[in-house]
């Protein structure tokens, strides 16, 4: 029987960052730029399986379900399933959240719903339970080219019959053909859109071979554009759903952060390469006590007398009772890049409180506030209040514990209030535990004081401050003026190689690579350059740094067309140079490992420093709950770079790998008082 892959550990498909792998010449020619082209039309084909209707309208069942991810990457036993009656589309089955690790409302039910002296408030956290908010996944089958004779015709199975339908309705010609070709290969793809994103949302799409396929390695390949589906097994037949995503991009393997012995030549994935085709609807589902027309009215008012989301330059309410069983949600702008929390402010929102009630609970949340032990359950319930909580919540910006501070600080931006911003850019800095939801709160306020604040990140000490900073500053490869963004490849932004992120900082020189989410490279200091003797020969390649502050770069090719320039030393005009040759991400990842094991970089080079959201606060621990990996350079010797790697989320305790000129990884050694302070007063979030 046939079944679709698991994300799952041994599978290569981690559900985790995994990229990798350099990319070699177009030693066969250049076959692969007429598939590149041919394969151009965006999906503007319809196929015969897709439904009419969208992923969610579950009036047909030709559209199959969305299954929501559990927390080990497989699909969870709950889904989300519609059917359609005379009136409306009625809930089914509860999207239950149990296995999410972002996001567990089973774990935090108790936080979110506790009660404090004698509070009997009914929220609506009693009255109802989420659906829609955990990740989904989708699967596909894909062509990858441009192989450097690498790749393998496939074998007659289903997903060689699935790929040869696609290039068909794409008017490829000769397919059968172009499937032979030892520089293409089939492969599977695999995604996760989250809850409650848009269209164009854009995702990881993590890629693998079929069980026997002969590819021996996926280097240098660009997956063509491909369709992604939700896919059951049901009774030994393979049910597709309608078009949830589509994915195209440079192929990154995993061998080339993870090294040859703990990576794949077959296994990687295109990093931010997928892009949703639907809207995923997140709501609210009543629980069996509260399921009647009036509870369904009274829990959708209490939360529309709160939030409000603009449409067309109009304010309109946010939640939508279908049914007396189902309250459907949008999102405010504010909260679009924090969901989950968004989710949560709302099971904080209290239903049919009376007046006099409100001002009691107002002076029982204050003193909620000032405890640290209560102070993330009354800051979610005072910025449920919204105006009434504020003043409270800017008097406890002065309170001597961090954790207060940063509750009420968060409360604040969410109400956009400004004033609560250079709080927050302090304990970016400062609170490793804090520092995601504090960045991701800076970018998320429409005030200038948000940006104003992330750009004094900049100049941080710690490296994932400054990268987080950056990522929050510049989305969607908009330029801000602290942040040059050059991008490089052939073609429209779909098709582009990697980018290449400026920033002017005063701290200490860095060069950043991502791992996942966005092929690109972040230059820390614009003055850094290549220094030394440096030589880097690679299959059709040669970079030469001499000792005039010069830079020879030639790329060899099949046809006989090679191309040779000479640029300065500075690292910026050199990956200049190697974008506008169509080198891809791949091949610059290793040249600058390279460059940085014979120490011909001048800052250090960091692999994936980018805050998390599931650390721990430990006060036990001082003012960091753990060492921060990125603070000062390197001791002589010691190697220069370095891979923040979160081995635990459940702990987050980072590992420091250094790769040193012998091309060994070690981690560095933590001492035992340090990791007996990290383990000490652990919580968790209640928006995680």
């Amino acid at each position: 029987m046939e079944s679709t892959l698991p994300l799952t550990q041994g599978s290569g498909f981690l559900y985790s960052p995994a990229a990798g792998a350099l990319t070699l010449a177009d030693g066969n020619g250049l076959p692969w730029l007429w598939a590149r082209v041919i394969y151009s039309e965006e999906l503007s084909v319809v196929h015969p399986n897709d439904s009419p209707h969208s992923i969610d309208d579950r009036s047909t069942l030709a559209a199959l379900p969305l299954q929501e991810l559990a927390a080990d990457g497989t699909a969870a036993d709950l889904s989300e399933r519609w059917l359609a009656d005379r009136r409306s589309f009625l809930l089914a089955g509860l999207i239950g959240l149990g296995g999410c690790k972002s996001w567990n409302f089973a774990a935090s039910k108790a936080a979110a719903t506790e009660t404090s002296g004698g509070d009997t408030t009914p929220y609506v956290s009693t009255m109802t339970r989420v659906w829609g908010a955990a990740p989904a996944r989708i699967d596909g089958v894909g062509m990858v080219s441009e192989l450097p004779g690498t790749g393998s015709a496939p074998a007659p199975t289903r997903f060689r019959e699935e790929l040869m339908e696609d290039l068909r309705l794409r008017n490829v010609p000769e397919p059968n053909k172009l499937l032979s070709e030892n520089w293409t290969s089939l492969v599977l793809l695999q995604g996760a859109l989250p809850g409650g994103c848009r269209k164009g949302t854009l995702y990881d799409v993590f890629i693998g071979l079929e069980p026997g396929s002969s590819t021996t390695s996926l280097e240098g390949g660009f997956l063509m554009p491909a369709r992604l589906t939700p896919v059951q097994v049901q009774a030994g037949r393979v049910l597709q759903g309608s078009l949830a995503g589509t994915a195209t991009g440079p192929v990154v393997v995993n061998a080339l952060f993870d090294g040859p012995s703990r990576g794949s030549q077959v296994a990687g994935l295109v990093p931010g390469g997928g892009r949703s085709t639907i809207q995923r609807q997140i709501g609210l589902q009543t629980a069996d006590d509260f399921q009647t027309i009036r509870d369904a009215v009274a829990v959708t008012t209490a939360i529309n007398g709160r939030f409000n989301y603009i449409v067309n330059s109009q304010r309109q309410p946010v939640a939508n009772a279908k049914s007396d069983r189902t309250i459907e949600l949008e999102v405010p702008e504010i909260y679009r890049s924090n969901i989950n929390r968004y989710l949560h402010v709302i099971r904080n929102v209290a239903v049919t409180e009376t007046p006099a009630a409100q001002v009691s609970r107002l002076e029982t949340l204050e003193q909620m506030l000032q405890d640290p032990a209560t102070t993330e359950v009354a800051s979610l319930r005072l910025e449920a209040l919204g105006e009434m909580g504020v003043a409270i919540l800017e008097r406890a910006l002065r309170h001597g514990d961090p954790k207060v501070r940063f509750m009420a600080a968060m409360a604040l931006v969410y109400q956009e209030k400004p004033i609560a911003c250079e709080e927050l850019g302090r304990l970016a800095e400062d609170q490793w535990a804090f520092r995601w939801h504090a960045l991701t709160a800076l970018a998320a306020i429409p005030h200038p004081a948000g940006k104003d604040n992330l750009r004094k990140l900049l100049h941080a000490r710690s490296v994932e401050t400054r990268y987080g900073a950056v990522t929050s500053l510049v989305q969607d490869n908009l330029e801000d003026e602290e942040v040059m963004v050059e991008m490089f490849g052939p073609g429209d932004s779909a098709q582009q190689n990697f980018s290449v992120k400026t920033v002017f900082s005063t701290a200490e020189p860095i060069v950043h690579l991502a791992r996942y989410k966005s092929p690109e490279i972040v230059i820390f200091n614009p003055d850094q350059s290549i220094r030394g003797d440096f030589h880097f020969v690679e299959v059709g390649w040669t970079i030469h740094c001499g000792s005039e502050n010069k830079v020879q770069i030639k790329k060899f090719q099949a046809d006989g067309r090679d191309q040779s320039t000479q640029c300065s030393a500075r690292l910026g005009d050199v990956l200049r140079c190697l974008g506008q040759f169509n080198a891809t991400y791949s091949f610059v990842v290793k040249f600058l490992q390279q460059a940085a094991k014979d120490q011909a970089l001048e800052g250090r080079l960091v692999i994936n420093a980018l805050p998390k959201s599931q650390r721990a606060y430990d006060p036990a621990a001082g003012n960091l709950a753990m060492p921060e990996m990125f603070q000062a350079g390197l001791a002589e010797g010691e190697g220069s770079v370095e891979e923040v790697v979160e081995t635990n989320e459940a702990t987050a305790i980072d590992d420091d790998w250094t790769i040193s000129s012998s091309d060994t990884a070690t981690t560095a050694d933590d001492s035992s008082s340090e990791k007996d302070s990290r383990s000490a007063s652990r919580f968790k979030w209640p928006w995680q």
